[in-house]
C-alpha cells in the first residue's frame, strides 16, 4: 500500500446537499467534489461521522473516470481535542481592561489655597513650639533627678546648688515663653480655621451646580462599572452555556468510511473493465496524441456522493388552532418540529421532510395463516373452564406475541455512551436526559412500533408535486466543470437521464440526482455514472423559495407577516414536504419550527354537549372540514379561541376533506340545574299487588350570553333511564310523551313562567336501546329551557330493585 494515494476528509469540511428528515431518523447526502485521483490506487477516508450513524446505511456514489473498488466502515475513538475545535476567546473587550477616566471635581479657590498654605505652615510652628515645651519640661526632669545624687561629702553642695538654680530657673522660663507663644499659634489657627470656613462657603455656594454634576459623573461611573462587571459575567456564563451545549454533542467516537478507486486507465485491457464500451472508447480516444501513439494518463477528478441514515434527527407535526366563535372560522398553522441531536452540522442544505416509516415490524413479519380451530365435549367433571370455544390457543399465543413485537425496542446504544467529554463535569451531560432523547409518540412518551404503525396509515395527501421547482436546475453554469475528457465521456451518459428521470421520483431514500430503480438490486457505480445529472448536482436543483414575504412597501404598515409555505410531494404512501430555500440545521437540545401550511376553516360548528347527571357543566366542541388537500397528521395542538390561549391537547387525523372534532373545554356562559328527582310511589294490582314509583326531573339550561348580538347555540343534552334486567321489574318513559327507541318528539318549554323565555328556541328529544335520553337544543342567547324527564318503575310488594354489579 505504499503507492497508494492517500486523501482525507472530515465530515464537518464536506458540504451537504440534502438531508431527509423522517419521524424517527434522517438522511443525509454529502457532496466531495473534485477529487483528485492520481494512476494507480487512491484511498479517500472520511473521519467524523456522528455515532449515530446506520453504519449498514453508508453509500456511496458518484459520476468521473474512476470505479470504486471497496468500501470499508469502523468506527474509532474522537481523537479530536474539544478546545482545539471551538477554542475559547482570549481576547476581552476594551471596556473590560481600561477603567474610564474619573471626572474631575470643581477647581479649588485661590484664596482657600493661600489660606490652606498659611494654615500648613501654622500647623508646623505649633508642632515646633510644642517640641521646645516638652524640652524644657525634660530638662527640669533631668535637674531634678540629679539633685537626687548631691549625698557625698566631698561635693560642694553650695556650687552645685546655685548651679542648679540658675538651670532650673532658665529651663522654666523658656518652658513659659513656650506655652505663651504656643497660645498665640493657637489664635491665631482658631482665626485662620474661621477664615478658610467662611471662604469654602462662599466658593461652595459659588460651585453648587458644578459640584451636583460632579457628583453626578462619580454616581454614573460607578454604575458604568457595575454594568461591565454584569456585562462580563453574562459573557462568561453564555460561553459556558454555549460550551455545556457543545459537550452534548462532542462524540467520544466517531465512523470513519474508507473508499478505494482506481482510475480507468488503471485497468488493463481496457475490455475487462465492466461499463460502458463507448465512453471508454471516447476515452481512449482523447488520450492519443497527433503521432498516434498514446500517453500515459495524468490526474483525473471524480465526485463523489456520500449517504448514509443517523439515528437522533427527526421531525413531528404541531399545530396552532384560532377559532372565532363570532366569525364561525378558525385556521390552522402547520409546523413542523425539526431536531437534530446528532454531532453533524448541515450548513446550506435543501431540507424535506417525509412521513415514510423506514421500519414499522420485521421484514420476515409474514401474513398469519389461520389454524384449524377444533373444539370438542368432554365430561361434566372436567376442570375445563369453556374459555376454548371463545379464543383459541393459537389465538392468545399470537396475540401475545404481537404485544412483544409492537413494544418498543430498547436503544441500543445510551447517548452518554456516545456523547460528552471525559473527566469533565457531568453538569452536561446531565442534561441529556431532559433536553434530548428518542423521538416521543403523540402522548409525549417514546414511539412504540404501534404508534409507527398508526402513523404509516397517514401518509396519503392528495396535492401532486409542484413541477415549477425542477425547470431551474440548469439556468446557471459554473466553472467548476470536468476536464474535456470527462465531458465527451458524459454525452452519451445524459442522453438517458430523462428515461431514468420517472424511475427517480417514484424514490425518497435519494435525491433526484441520484435515481435508485423502483425494483431491483441495489445501484452500481456503472448505473449512477449513466443516470447522474452533473448539472443538478454541481447547482442543485435550483429551487428558489417559494410563496415568500413581498418586500416592505412605504405606507403599508398594516400587512402582517407571513412565512413561506413547503412545497408538498406525494409518492404513492409518502408526502414529502420541501422546506423552501436552503436551511442549516445544527446541533440543539430544542427543536426547531418551520411552517409546512396554513389551512383556513370557512365553516366551523360550535356545539356544546351536556351530561348533567355526572358534572352539570356544558362541554364545548368545534367540528371543522379539512378543506385542504393535506392529510393533517396526529400531533399536538395549540388552542386559540376568540383571542384567548386555551392550552394544548392532541389533533386527530384527518384525511383530506374530512371532519375532525376539538374538545375547548367547559363553557361558563352555559348554566346547567339539575336537581333531585321528585318520587310519587304509589300500590295497585287486583291480583298480585305491584309497588309503582314515578321519578320526576326537570332540567333547567340557561343560555346567559347577552341577546343582542348573542347567536343561537347547539346543545346535546345527554341522561338516561334504567335498564330492567328482570321481567317482574317494569321500567316505562312517560315524559318526553310519545318518545319510543330510535324515534325522536318536540320536548323543552320555557324555563321561566313570566313570558321571559318565550322564544328560547327548539329541541328534539331521542332514546335508544340503552336506555339513553338525548335532547338536541338550538337555545337563543340571554334564554332558558326545561328540559322534563318521567319515568315510572314497578315491581311485587315486598321486593326491592338495586343496581346490578
Amino acid at each position: 500500500m505504499d503507492n497508494v494515494n492517500s486523501i482525507e476528509y472530515n465530515i464537518r469540511d464536506l458540504s451537504t446537499r440534502s438531508v431527509t428528515l423522517f419521524p424517527t431518523r434522517a438522511q443525509v447526502f454529502r457532496d466531495i467534489k473534485n477529487v483528485v485521483l492520481k494512476p494507480g490506487s487512491n484511498q479517500v477516508t472520511i473521519r467524523g461521522l456522528s455515532p449515530t450513524v446506520d453504519e449498514d446505511s453508508i453509500k456511496v456514489e458518484g459520476l468521473g473516470a474512476a470505479v470504486i473498488t471497496n468500501i470499508s466502515v469502523e468506527s474509532a475513538p474522537n481523537h479530536e481535542i474539544f478546545s482545539e475545535v471551538y477554542p475559547d476567546s482570549d481576547q476581552e473587550e476594551e471596556d473590560d481592561v481600561e477603567e474610564d477616566d474619573k471626572p474631575k471635581p470643581p477647581k479649588e479657590s485661590l484664596k482657600i489655597a493661600s489660606l490652606m498654605s498659611r494654615q500648613e505652615e501654622l500647623n508646623d510652628k505649633i508642632s515646633q513650639n510644642d517640641d521646645a515645651v516638652r524640652s524644657a519640661q525634660e530638662r527640669l526632669r533631668i535637674l531634678d533627678k540629679f539633685t537626687s545624687t548631691l549625698h557625698s561629702k566631698h561635693v560642694d553642695i553650695a556650687t552645685h546648688l546655685k548651679i542648679y538654680e540658675y538651670e532650673r530657673a532658665r529651663a522654666t522660663q523658656g518652658m513659659l515663653d513656650a506655652k505663651a507663644f504656643g497660645r498665640r499659634l493657637f489664635e491665631q489657627y482658631q482665626e485662620l480655621s474661621q477664615e478658610i470656613a467662611d471662604a469654602e462657603a462662599l466658593h461652595k455656594k459659588a460651585t453648587r451646580t458644578e459640584r451636583k454634576e460632579y457628583e453626578k459623573a462619580l454616581r454614573e461611573q460607578e454604575r458604568e462599572k457595575k454594568r461591565k462587571r454584569h456585562r462580563k459575567e453574562e459573557r462568561t456564563q453564555e460561553k459556558q452555556r454555549i460550551k455545556s451545549r457543545r459537550q452534548l454533542f462532542w462524540p467520544k467516537y466517531c465512523y470513519t468510511v474508507r473508499i478505494e478507486l482506481e482510475p480507468y486507465h488503471a485497468f488493463s485491457p481496457a475490455s475487462s473493465r465492466r461499463g460502458s464500451f463507448s465512453s471508454e472508447k471516447e476515452y481512449v480516444k482523447a488520450s492519443q496524441t497527433e503521432s498516434g501513439e498514446s500517453e500515459a494518463p495524468s490526474e483525473t477528478t471524480c465526485h463523489l456522493v456520500l449517504s448514509y441514515v443517523t439515528a437522533s434527527a427527526y421531525w413531528s407535526p404541531s399545530y396552532d388552532v384560532q377559532l372565532s366563535t363570532p366569525k364561525a372560522s378558525g385556521s390552522l398553522c402547520f409546523d413542523a418540529m425539526l431536531r437534530n441531536s446528532t454531532s453533524e452540522t448541515w450548513e446550506n442544505c435543501k431540507i424535506s421532510l417525509s412521513t415514510s416509516q423506514t421500519m414499522i415490524s420485521g421484514l420476515d413479519d409474514t401474513v398469519p395463516e389461520l389454524q384449524p380451530w377444533r373444539i370438542k365435549l368432554v365430561g361434566k367433571n372436567s376442570t375445563g373452564d369453556g374459555q376454548d370455544i371463545v379464543t383459541s390457543r393459537e389465538e392468545v399465543e399470537s396475540r401475545r406475541s404481537f404485544k412483544n413485537l409492537m413494544k418498543p425496542a430498547s436503544q441500543p446504544k445510551s447517548r452518554a455512551a456516545m456523547f460528552g467529554i471525559a473527566d469533565t463535569n457531568n453538569s452536561a451531560q446531565g442534561l441529556q436526559a431532559a433536553a434530548i432523547g428518542p423521538p416521543v409518540g403523540h402522548g409525549g412518551g417514546p414511539v412504540s412500533s404501534l404508534q409507527l404503525q398508526s402513523h404509516q396509515t397517514q401518509l396519503m395527501l392528495l396535492e401532486q408535486q409542484n413541477k415549477k421547482r425542477l425547470m431551474m436546475a440548469r439556468q446557471e453554469q459554473n466553472s467548476m466543470r470536468p476536464p474535456p475528457q470527462q465531458q465527451q465521456m458524459m454525452q452519451a451518459q445524459l442522453q438517458a437521464q430523462a428515461q431514468a428521470r420517472a424511475q427517480a421520483q417514484a424514490q425518497t431514500q435519494y435525491p433526484q440526482s441520484m435515481p435508485v430503480p423502483a425494483s431491483g438490486p441495489a445501484p452500481t457505480t456503472q448505473n449512477v455514472l449513466q443516470d447522474f445529472d452533473f448539472d443538478t448536482f454541481l447547482h442543485g436543483d435550483g429551487n428558489e423559495p417559494s410563496g415568500g414575504n413581498k418586500a416592505a412597501i412605504p405606507g403599508i404598515e398594516a400587512e402582517p407577516l407571513d412565512f413561506q409555505n413547503s412545497l408538498v410531494e406525494e409518492t404513492g404512501f409518502t408526502t414529502s414536504y420541501d422546506l423552501p430555500g436552503l436551511k442549516t440545521l445544527a446541533p440543539m437540545p430544542v427543536p426547531s419550527k418551520q411552517r409546512i401550511a396554513r389551512v383556513i376553516f370557512p365553516n366551523v360548528v360550535f356545539s356544546h354537549t351536556l351530561v348533567a347527571k355526572y358534572k352539570p357543566v356544558a362541554y364545548l366542541r368545534a367540528r371543522m372540514r379539512n378543506t385542504s388537500s393535506l392529510t393533517l397528521l396526529q400531533g399536538p395542538v395549540g388552542l386559540t379561541l376568540d383571542g384567548g390561549f386555551m392550552g394544548r391537547t392532541m389533533l386527530p387525523r384527518c384525511s383530506a376533506g374530512d371532519f375532525f372534532t376539538l374538545s375547548l373545554g367547559t363553557d361558563p356562559a352555559i348554566k346547567v340545574t339539575y336537581p333531585k328527582p321528585d318520587v310519587r310511589r304509589s300500590t295497585a294490582g287486583l291480583f298480585t299487588k305491584e309497588n309503582s314509583s314515578m321519578y320526576v326531573r326537570h332540567i333547567q339550561v340557561h343560555n346567559t350570553r347577552s341577546a343582542t348580538g348573542g347567536k343561537p347555540v347547539n346543545l346535546l343534552l345527554l341522561d338516561q333511564i334504567p335498564l330492567s334486567e328482570d321481567e317482574r321489574l317494569r321500567v316505562e318513559l312517560a315524559v318526553p310523551h310519545g318518545l319510543a327507541v330510535d324515534g325522536s318528539v318536540p320536548a323543552g318549554l320555557p324555563a321561566r313562567p313570566d313570558g321571559t323565555d318565550k322564544d328560547w328556541g327548539s329541541a328534539k328529544a331521542g332514546l335508544n336501546k340503552a336506555g339513553e335520553v338525548s335532547w338536541m337544543v338550538s337555545l337563543n342567547a340571554g334564554k332558558a329551557v326545561k328540559l322534563a324527564l318521567e319515568y315510572s318503575v314497578s315491581m311485587p310488594v315486598g321486593d326491592v330493585a338495586m343496581q346490578c354489579t
